[in-house]
């Protein structure tokens, strides 16, 4: 990790020259002043020589951005500790990308023989543009403290942290499973579909059974109560009526492909609606806009577009 100091931080400024001399690969930043590279011993060697031997105006320059030079160790992978990890039940491992597609490659055989040869349960999330970049641990209170160690000791491990959860959205008045909110006019023929991946519509909706086109459902009662995902798909299908016909919304509405995905209350891992909606996107090409209504008290990047 280069930490730069204050006055280096723009773009322009970054030690790019003495990156590319040493054979460093960028691995992107974490804080604005901090940027990450991978090296390997001959990689770290040159940098030493480019350090003491390149007495060049540019180099020069590069350096001179350069607060401190420090790995990224276990602090920095692992900022909450191992407990509070095993007290969420599941962690959630996010690796370096690189700028380098080889390297990446190398990094996820890599990443999988670490996995395997610790024995641990676990499943990968893909990220479209970039390639397999997260996995989930799903028998954290399993590992024991060696196996840890050994993760934490991975240099193309960035973070160790405890697997979110997600949770809809709060709606500002509970419906209860019984109706739909009323004023729900029939559909027409011709109108788009919007999936709504959320915790399903009530069947006793009776106002918005028309306008739902097709169901998948990933979750049962009692894990989910319908509330949250009776209230979007309503909204996705009349939102113009609902709103006492404001002119910000739409006086047509859309139907609704119905995705009971989503654990309501205190909601499910981050990584079991991704697993969902990936298969529920495979089974519906012909669906082109997917309505999310959720969130996490922690952030999280993970590339969740439809893929093409």
């Amino acid at each position: 990790m280069f930490r730069l100091r204050h006055e280096a931080i723009a773009k322009s400024h970054r030690p790019v020259k003495v990156v590319e001399e040493s054979g460093l690969i960028p691995a992107g930043h974490e804080r604005v002043e901090e940027m990450l590279v991978g090296a390997h011993g001959a990689s770290i060697a040159a940098l030493r020589s480019v350090i003491l031997e390149r007495d060049i105006k540019e180099i020069r320059a590069n350096l001179s951005a350069i607060a401190r030079i420090e790995p990224w160790g276990r602090a920095q992978r692992n900022p909450e500790g191992t407990l509070a990890v095993q007290t969420q039940g599941r962690a959630l491992l996010r690796f370096f990308r690189y700028g380098n597609d080889a390297a990446n490659a190398r990094l996820f055989e890599a990443v999988k023989g670490l996995l395997s040869h610790l024995g641990l349960k676990h499943r990968f999330f893909r990220q479209g543009r970039h390639g397999w970049f997260f996995a989930s641990l799903l028998e954290v209170g399993q590992i024991t403290d060696e196996k840890f160690d050994q993760l934490l000791s991975f240099p193309g491990l960035r973070r160790l942290m405890p697997e979110p959860r997600m949770q809809s959205a709060a709606t500002r008045r509970p419906i209860g499973a019984a109706a739909a909110p009323p004023h729900l006019a029939r559909p027409i023929e011709g109108l788009p579909t919007v999936a709504v991946f959320d915790t399903g519509t009530s069947a006793a909706a009776t106002d918005l059974r028309p306008w739902v086109v097709g169901t998948k459902t990933y979750v049962l009662p009692p894990d989910t109560d319908h509330e949250h995902g009776t209230h979007v798909a309503s909204l996705v299908a009349g939102a113009h009526g609902l709103n006492a016909g404001h002119a910000d919304f739409p006086a047509l509405g859309a139907k609704v492909y119905d995705v009971c995905g989503l654990e309501a209350g205190a909601g499910g891992y981050i990584g079991d609606p991704i697993g969902r909606l990936e298969e529920a996107i495979r089974g519906r090409p012909d669906v082109h806009v997917w309505n999310l209504s959720l969130g996490t008290v922690k952030f999280v990047k993970l590339d969740c577009r439809k893929q093409r």
